[in-house]
């Protein structure tokens, strides 16, 4: 199911950037009154970014975060934003020493939402997990 498009004029999308992966830039955004986090792909083409919010759609797991709308002008997606430190900075800080325990956790969380994704009836790879 496609989620609803969304006019990129409704989207206050700021500079605040909170990461990237191998086809866009995230940044946080406001729509409705809302904080979303909104990625903007880097060699746009509505019809990839349609499919993965398609397939986002599809997700219904704890640890799979949720899309809720795509525009195609500029061609992004809106989804949830995951609140808190970015876990890649988090670990590159000389400081960081969680308890084991906490490492399971945080394991265990991301091992769930894959095995969610590759053990759909339509398998999904992410192909994009870091760090």
């Amino acid at each position: 199911k496609t989620p609803p498009i969304i006019e990129g004029s409704e989207i206050d999308r700021g500079n605040e950037f909170i990461g990237q992966g191998i086809f866009g830039r995230v940044y946080i955004a406001l729509y409705d009154g809302k904080r979303y986090a909104w990625k903007e792909y880097k060699k746009p083409t509505f019809e990839k970014a349609k499919h993965e919010a398609e397939c986002l759609k599809l997700m219904n797991h704890p640890n799979i975060v949720k899309v809720f709308g795509l525009c195609q002008n500029p061609v992004s997606i809106l989804m949830q934003l995951c609140e808190g430190e970015n876990l890649d900075k988090l670990i590159k800080k000389k400081d960081f020493n969680p308890p084991l325990r906490i490492l399971l956790v945080w394991t265990l969380q991301v091992a769930e939402g894959l095995w969610h994704m590759h053990n759909r009836e339509i398998p999904v790879c992410h192909g994009d997990i870091k760090p």
